[in-house]
């Protein structure tokens, strides 16, 4: 599709979005007045988001709009390595810290209660 096309496409699209902004507003305006909810109005609404998602997706493919959102990085082995040193770190600090606060760090050795119990167990 040449530029010229799609600018026209991005235009009509435009107007579109402009005709069912006001259709929303007009049939959001008729339930106030009559207090009684439209469930027409949540189609026209589902329809209007379509139609701005489509006119934003246009704007980005013809380079008319900044992405903002991130986009996602390939994890070098550089980024891996200091993803781990940082963790390191913080398993360092939280170390010391449980050891000035607790006096030691050395586990006591409980025995651990079976899996199994063969008073409770059926054959």
């Amino acid at each position: 599709m040449e530029n010229n096309e799609a600018s026209n496409m991005l235009d009509e699209l435009v107007k579109l979005a402009n005709i069912q902004d006001e259709r929303v507003l007009a049939m959001r305006a008729e339930e106030r007045k009559l207090r009684f909810i439209n469930p027409r109005l949540d189609a026209a609404i589902r329809l209007h988001v379509h139609i701005l998602l489509s006119i934003q997706r246009m704007m980005f493919d013809l380079g008319l709009d900044e992405y903002k959102r991130g986009i996602p990085q390939a994890e070098t082995a550089e980024s891996a390595a200091e993803v781990q040193r940082k963790l390191y770190e913080a398993f360092t600090v939280a170390e010391e810290i449980f050891t000035r606060r607790l006096g030691t760090r050395d586990v006591v050795d409980v025995a651990t209660p079976s899996v199994h119990n063969s008073e409770t167990e059926m054959n």
